[in-house]
């Protein structure tokens, strides 16, 4: 099977190809262009999209007494 014939598969069904070393080792990914451009954010006409950068919100520590019931333990009973 030629590599072309493999590519012309590929572009009809819109998948990406993952082609290794002989090894097995070294993924190389290869798309379509278009399909690259989108998700490095890359408009069809060259532009750079540049998205604003991901924030995470800090979350407020919550004592495990308000998240967990906590039961007591009886010392006597060996446990």
């Amino acid at each position: 099977m030629s590599l072309q014939r493999i590519f012309n598969v590929a572009r009809k069904l819109g998948t990406p190809i993952i082609m290794t070393d002989a090894a097995g080792l070294e993924p190389l990914v290869i798309l379509p262009l278009d399909q690259f451009e989108a998700m490095a954010g890359v408009t069809s006409d060259g532009e750079v999209k540049i998205s604003p950068p991901i924030v995470q919100n800090e979350m407020e520590e919550i004592p495990l007494e308000d998240t967990f019931y906590l039961e007591p333990v009886d010392q006597e009973e060996g446990i």
